[in-house]
């Protein structure tokens, strides 16, 4: 029982993980797209 809780709170943790190194990777590019003499 315990071993299939803490594989399901693994298996979250790991997609939370990606999704917020998505939006890091995401906020990131945007962030060097807006900056001053970028050509924009």
């Amino acid at each position: 029982m315990e071993i299939a809780r803490l594989r399901a709170e693994n298996a979250r943790l790991k997609m939370e993980r990606d999704i917020a190194k998505k939006a890091a990777a995401y906020f990131a590019q945007d962030v060097l797209q807006s900056t001053p003499g970028s050509g924009k």
